[in-house]
């Protein structure tokens, strides 16, 4: 699993900064241009087929690049302009963004806790995100806060005015009952319908070892100016522990 995590990474680092200079050249253009005795066309053809589909699945394939998309930028804020969600492909646009949210929310236990996030968008296809949960457990004879801070770099996968798909990798560190660490992903997912309005939804894994924690959540969100207003529903799962939850929650765009 780290290795997998280490490599999504590299190759998430590797495309940004090259996507301003990605050409992609003929594959008769790199079979001619070989000149080993020993060359065999074949090897090439292979690895051109597995490398464009690795990276075309992962970033983008080799139509997208002459799509709208392919040049997509952020936009100062969801529905700056009335038609557009994240994405702009020629209103103005902002070359980063900061965005500030905070969740409070209740389960079938009456237990309240806690969402804090901060999320620095930039390059126009990545994110950083740094998180904090407080969530209270039980075990018998005793309560106390399971606290999770969480740092995770997503990829922006699909950018269109409308819909964005995202996927990332980063840590998540668990500071009670017992302070470890260990890796979490996630995959996310935004749809824009207009009348200021969208919905999203997110599911997190995260590996504590031996410990597996699982978040799913899915909102309902309304947009005025920089604000953004939530409310949704959580799951959470911890190793055989399902716990939902219903929250509110405001967002704001700087």
């Amino acid at each position: 699993m780290k290795k997998i995590a280490l490599l999504l990474l590299l190759l998430v680092v590797q495309s940004i900064f090259s996507q301003n200079n990605l050409q992609t050249k003929p594959l008769i253009t790199t079979v001619q241009t070989r000149q080993t005795e020993n060359y065999n066309p074949l090897t090439d053809i292979v690895y051109w087929f597995f490398s464009e589909i690795t990276y075309g699945i992962l970033f983008e394939t080799y139509w997208e690049r002459n799509t709208p998309m392919h040049h997509a930028a952020l936009t100062p804020y969801p529905y700056f302009d009335k038609n557009e969600g994240n994405y702009t492909y020629q209103n103005e646009s902002v070359p980063f963004r900061l965005e500030i949210s905070g969740n409070i929310a209740f389960d079938q236990q009456q237990y309240f806790f806690g969402h804090w996030q901060a999320q620095l968008r930039l390059a126009k296809r990545l994110d950083f995100t740094g998180s904090f949960v407080h969530l209270p457990q039980r075990i018998p004879d005793n309560r106390y806060f399971l606290s999770q801070t969480g740092f995770v770099l997503n990829y922006h996968r699909i950018r269109t005015k409308k819909f964005d798909l995202w996927y990332g990798i980063g840590i998540m560190f668990s500071e009670a009952p017992n302070n470890t660490g260990g890796f979490v992903y996630d995959i996310g997912t935004e749809l824009f319908f207009g009348n200021q309005i969208s919905v999203d939804g997110l599911i997190k894994w995260s590996y504590f070892e031996p410990v597996t924690i699982r978040n799913s959540q899915f909102n309902i969100n309304y947009f005025s100016g920089h604000w953004r207003f939530q409310t949704g529903i959580n799951n959470y799962k911890l190793v055989s522990q399902y716990r939902n939850s219903l929250h509110i929650g405001i967002k704001y765009y700087f």
